[in-house]
């Protein structure tokens, strides 16, 4: 292929890698992203850097704590490696950047496929620039998120399966299957894409001797490599039966499924809400255009994108998980390739008017304006908009973080992250005036986010190691307020203590008002002894220190209590 040929391919790559690059999260971000800055930054899994289990004794060996759970990602830990070393801005900052380089290439993945299957590359770069600016796959662009290196794995089998030739060599066949296999040890979910993608070929896969089979078998364990092998890891570690259920994450997923046909109605709705706001009516009108045409005129690439939509649609509106839009992304993508196919409908359909170049190139103006500019300034003006509409966090369900530390309306609903370095400052603030030997009680339900940013700061930069963060995570949710209450009877008299919030689900607020003051400080919530508090022992005998735990009681009583 010459220069020229592939000018626009690197046009699209260079585009949307300083687009991403200009609105990167500068720092340490909010939710599931400073989660996997901790991972990152640590070479582990979250739950392995709780005090209940810091020190737990690993084989010795690298990623001796990067466990397999559900929610562990192996293959993005272990790429954060090839960036954590480098000199560049700050850590936190070069893990964001791997989503950005991801999202790029997935994007670039889809205007190459969006060609082959329209041969009209104008209609491949409006549909890789919707994609491109559509509010969750920008979101999971510009901070550290797993789903960006998905889409583009994801995007590079539709491509194959559609376009690949009719006959591959061997190890054709092995580099997909190892592709695959990367994919799957980067986030299980992908499995759904391998088996929709198999279910739509059935042909393929049994004209495949033993000899092919066996190559891709083989093919796929070697790309699963970082999974499986963290999984025998774990499993020395922590048992079988605790292993298999954290890897699995069947207890949480069957919790977390709907059962109520009205309940499924509703999550479709919210479905197809959310759809529009990622790509306005006119983009969604394109896409369904596009399903139409390709219908009539590509049967078989028509046959794999439904399938692929439907599953992932039906899978991510029915998945009970208060961040469950970031998991729309998967038919976001597929989505958008429709979309191609309807532009290129849009611009034939031009074409034929005979309105000349100067009103054709108008018309495609216009549609750039719509599809790909619009949802830019939509994204920027609509947090604006609720607040003026009289709604805060609280009231659209965005936890709070500390005292209103985060603006979450606007981190959540406005993708561009340019400048917001609003977690840095929290964590690094509340670190700062704490009280000398301070313990924070954070209750798992309501203020996680709380404890993972002072933590992030403690344990990678190794801020205040004097304060005890204590994450309330064994105890049910309806048992929470009791087990903070005993924790603050113990040890308010002897040592500073803070409230990570004033949730009333979480925090046994009215008790406390009984024998205790509290007051904003340092971001969060200190509580003071009323002098009538009488102690139930003195200080230095305080009860209820944590015993050791085994790896496998701990796993279990994970899965018990999530």
């Amino acid at each position: 292929m010459s220069f020229r040929a592939r000018l626009p391919v690197i046009a699209v790559v260079a585009c949307t890698l300083t687009f991403y690059l200009w609105t990167l999260s500068p720092s340490a971000g909010w939710a599931d992203a400073l989660r996997l800055q901790l991972d990152a930054a640590l070479g582990g899994s979250t739950y392995w850097f709780l005090e209940d289990v810091d020190r737990t004794l690993g084989d010795g060996w690298p990623f001796q704590f990067l466990a397999v759970a559900a929610w562990d990602h192996p293959l993005y830990v272990m790429l954060a490696q090839l960036v954590v070393p480098l000199p560049i801005a700050n850590l936190a900052w070069r893990i964001n950047a791997i989503s950005a380089v991801a999202a790029a290439g997935a994007v670039t993945a889809l205007f190459v496929v969006g060609v082959k299957m329209t041969g009209d590359r104008r209609a491949a770069a409006l549909a890789a620039a919707a994609l491109a600016v559509s509010h969750t796959f920008w979101f999971q662009a510009v901070t550290a998120e797993v789903y960006a290196i998905h889409a583009l794995f994801m995007l590079l089998l539709i491509g194959f399966m559609l376009y690949g030739p009719e006959h591959v060599s061997l190890r054709v066949r092995f580099a997909i299957a190892v592709m695959a296999g990367l994919a799957t040890a980067n986030h299980g979910l992908f499995l759904l894409t391998i088996g929709t993608a198999l279910a739509c070929s059935p042909r393929s896969v049994l004209r495949c001797g033993v000899r092919e089979l066996t190559v891709v078998a083989v093919g796929f364990l070697l790309g699963f490599a970082p999974w499986w092998i963290q999984f025998l890891r774990m499993w020395r570690i922590g048992g079988l039966l605790a292993t298999v259920q954290g890897a699995t994450g069947l207890p949480v997923l069957a919790d977390r499924l709907w059962t109520s046909p009205v309940t499924g109605l509703m999550n479709v709705v919210g479905y197809v809400a959310w759809l529009t706001y990622q790509f306005t009516p006119f983009g969604v009108a394109i896409g369904i255009w596009g399903f139409v045409d390709l219908r009539r005129r590509s049967p078989a690439a028509f046959r794999l994108l439904l399938a692929l939509f439907t599953v992932h649609v039906i899978f991510s509106a029915n998945y009970q998980v208060a961040d469950r839009f970031t998991f729309h992304v998967f038919s976001y993508v597929v989505f958008a390739l429709a979309m191609a196919a309807g532009f290129a409908r849009l611009l034939a359909a031009i074409d034929t008017l005979a309105i000349g170049q100067r009103r054709l190139h108008i018309a495609a103006a216009a549609a750039t304006v719509v599809a790909v500019l619009s949802p830019v300034a939509l994204y920027a003006v609509t947090p604006h908009a609720v607040r003026a509409a009289g709604f805060n966090d609280a009231a659209v369900g965005i936890p709070p973080v500390g005292t209103g530390e985060r603006d979450g309306i606007e981190y959540f609903m406005n993708p561009n992250h340019r400048g917001d370095d609003s977690a840095e400052r929290f964590g690094r603030t509340a670190l700062a005036g704490l009280a000398d030997d301070a313990l924070v009680l954070v209750a798992k339900d309501s203020d996680q986010e709380t404890y993972l940013v002072l933590r992030y700061f403690q344990l990678v930069e190794r801020l205040r190691p004097d304060v005890t963060l204590e994450l309330i995570l064994w105890r049910p949710s309806m048992s929470m307020p009791a087990a903070i209450l005993e924790r603050v009877r113990a040890e308010a008299p002897c040592r500073p203590v803070y409230l990570a919030s004033l949730n009333s689900r979480s925090y046994p607020l009215h008790d406390l008002d009984e024998a205790f003051t509290i007051a904003s400080e340092s971001g969060l919530h200190r509580v003071r002894v009323a002098a009538s508090f009488q102690p139930a022992h003195q200080c230095g005998a305080v009860p209820g220190a944590r015993p050791t735990r085994s790896v496998q009681s701990f796993v279990q009583e994970a899965m018990r209590t999530r």
